[in-house]
């Protein structure tokens, strides 16, 4: 009976873990496979991919949350601690950081790696 229970779970356990790798070789194109857009329009986050709607959206309109962690963002985005990899827009937080920005940030820390000048206290901008 215990061999039997014992091959019975290692069956189980190897049917999930092939099911799981069958769905780890579906290839999306980010969090909007299947959509008919690639942005949101709102964005309400938590902390990075912990957000409504979920997952690592790109935002054209507004983020609003306390950690915002978004990759391409053309609007606003207002939070704790803001990163955008490309922004057009505004920026206001305690911490906003930016690759690549075309647009203003407002707050304690303020860094745009692309700027001539990356880092300015209170305002930062870019144009």
């Amino acid at each position: 009976m215990r061999k039997l229970l014992l091959s019975l779970a290692m069956t189980i356990a190897a049917g999930v873990s092939f099911s799981a790798e069958a769905n780890l070789t579906v290839v999306r194109k980010g969090p909007a496979a299947g959509c008919l857009a690639e942005y949101t329009p709102l964005k309400l986050t938590i902390a990075g991919p912990v957000a409504l709607p979920p997952g690592f959206w790109d935002v054209k309109g507004v983020e609003i949350g306390a950690f915002c962690w978004t990759e391409r963002l053309q609007g606003w985005q207002f939070g704790v601690f803001n990163v955008a990899d490309a922004f057009s827009g505004l920026q206001l937080g305690a911490v906003n950081v930016a690759r690549d920005a075309y647009g203003v940030q407002i707050g304690v820390i303020n860094v745009i790696e692309s700027c001539d000048y990356p880092f300015l206290p209170i305002v930062n901008w870019n144009f």
